[in-house]
């Protein structure tokens, strides 16, 4: 489990992502690093977008055009 030092970062990382100031993508590797996850995916809205602008670390390709067709 990640400690209280390595939380607080994570937060001021994300708050850093969303002020334009870091990368997502760098975000979302950190996040896996933490929890010991393998993909993550980002997606700037909850409904379809006419464009495919979501960020994904670790994702198998052929599984996006499924996961956006869901």
């Amino acid at each position: 489990m990640p400690d209280d030092r390595a939380i607080a970062e994570m937060v001021g990382q994300t708050y850093d992502a969303a002020l334009g100031d870091e990368d997502w993508a760098v975000v979302l590797r950190r996040i896996l690093e933490l929890i010991g996850g393998e993909a993550a995916a980002l997606h700037p809205t909850g409904t379809p977008m006419a464009a495919d602008i979501a960020i994904r670390v670790g994702c198998d390709p052929a599984y996006i055009p499924l996961y956006n067709a869901h």
